[in-house]
């Protein structure tokens, strides 16, 4: 049995694999580098806007304030945020993205270095006003930038990677600020931010292609989002869940302090495994809730209930406190992801107004959760802030139980019909 002879091209020709194809790996790696550059810049915008949990006790003895006093750096930061996403995101919304992003972060910059040289407790507070200036817009364009920027059918896991940025802010940032406050003075850790951040603008300068504004949205697409029953439930659940975090989360240095009895060295770690957690909890979200979408939308804000319900019990000794907060960042790390793909999918037309509304009412949960934990360490102590904020988190899944409920009776007398 004979065979006819093989093209001579063919024969000198070595098949093509992955292996010998030096490009493959090079344009995957092309491809993603955009998202790698807005998950950059979410983690030192998180940094920094975080960067106070770590070093309130440092920075309250240093400007002669008490520790609910200084909390309200956190309030003041969250509600600029929450009063100007809007406005400012509307102004802004024609602005090509590429520009507006290089020109936030040299307002980011210039905020960092204030708050560096702070002489009072008046200029700090102006700092950071200016840095949530940036944030108010910064907030609103990320997310939907990371769509946009994303390989095709891959946006679940670019916008999980932005996510894993702000996360990766609590790994690193917020715990190694905590660190650089510690041994070297707080103001060295903004001055810190300030830096890496540069390195972070002439980045994103080399790497992100130029972005057109595109679905932005317009204020003449308010009325319109404002007529989404399940959108607006997304923000109300938003505003309730993040609230109850952040009554705990505030206060949780002085908390793991004066409660756990754990030294400063230890807070650290601790921070540390909340902000990797946060990172695991996204990676895993990301890549589950396509096919699990029930499970992960109420699995994540019940974990977080939970964590905050036995906060206090779980400081009898290291690893418990571990376990919590380990449970505790993951699980809230998730609640943001589920909410924030609610809302882009809700409000495909209008992404950027729809992203800046909820980030406005998400910084009103910030700015409350500090405010009410604040008023809980002064008249009941510091030990309640976790059970404090596991109420908030209980009205939430309330409300996600009864909605549930009335749209079954709903569809049931549809179907009697």
């Amino acid at each position: 049995m004979s065979t006819s002879p093989p093209d001579q091209n063919e024969k000198n020709t070595p098949p093509v694999s992955r292996q010998d194809n030096p490009y493959t790996l090079k344009s995957h790696l092309k491809a993603w580098l955009p998202a790698f550059s807005l998950s950059l810049s979410t983690f030192i915008f998180v940094s920094t806007e975080f960067m106070p949990v770590g070093l309130l006790p440092d920075m309250a003895a240093g400007l002669e304030r008490t520790l609910p006093e200084m909390g309200m750096i956190m309030t003041f930061y969250a509600w600029t945020v929450a009063l100007m996403s809007l406005p400012l995101t509307i102004i802004s919304a024609n602005l090509e993205r590429k520009k507006l992003l290089l020109s936030l972060l040299v307002v980011f910059i210039a905020g960092n270095v204030l708050a560096a040289i702070a002489s009072s407790f008046n200029v700090l507070l102006a700092a950071r006003i200016c840095i949530a200036l940036a944030h108010s817009i910064f907030w609103s364009i990320v997310t939907p930038l990371a769509y946009r920027v994303a390989p095709k059918g891959k946006e679940a896991q670019a916008l999980g990677l932005v996510v894993a940025g702000a996360s990766l802010a609590a790994v690193l940032g917020v715990p190694l600020g905590t660190a650089i406050g510690h041994s070297m003075g707080w103001r060295w850790a903004f001055a810190a931010v300030s830096i890496v951040a540069t390195v972070v603008l002439v980045v994103m300068y080399l790497i992100l292609p130029l972005l057109p504004s595109s679905n932005a949205g317009s204020l003449k697409s308010l009325p319109t989002l404002l007529k989404r029953p399940p959108l607006l439930m997304a923000y109300l659940l938003t505003m309730l869940v993040v609230c109850g975090h952040f009554i705990a989360y505030t206060y949780l240095t002085p908390y793991l302090r004066d409660i756990g009895h754990f030294s400063p060295q230890l807070v650290v770690v601790i921070l540390l495994v909340m902000g990797g957690a946060g990172v695991i909890g996204s990676i895993v979200l990301s890549n589950t809730i396509g096919r699990y979408p029930v499970i992960m939308f109420y699995l994540p804000m019940t974990l977080v209930a939970l964590s905050l319900l036995t906060l206090k019990v779980g400081m009898v000794d290291l690893l418990s406190a571990y376990a919590i907060c380990f449970v505790w960042g993951a699980a809230m790390t998730g609640v943001g992801l589920v909410l924030q793909s609610k809302v882009l999918k809700l409000a495909h037309d209008a992404t950027d107004v729809a992203t800046s509304i909820y980030s406005g009412i998400y910084n009103v949960g910030i700015g409350a959760g500090a405010l009410i934990g604040g008023q809980v360490y002064n008249k009941y102590g510091l030990g309640n802030v976790g059970y404090a904020g596991f109420l908030f988190v209980l009205i939430a899944q309330a409300l996600m139980i009864a909605l549930k409920l009335s749209l079954r009776k709903a569809v049931a007398a549809l179907e009697a019909r």
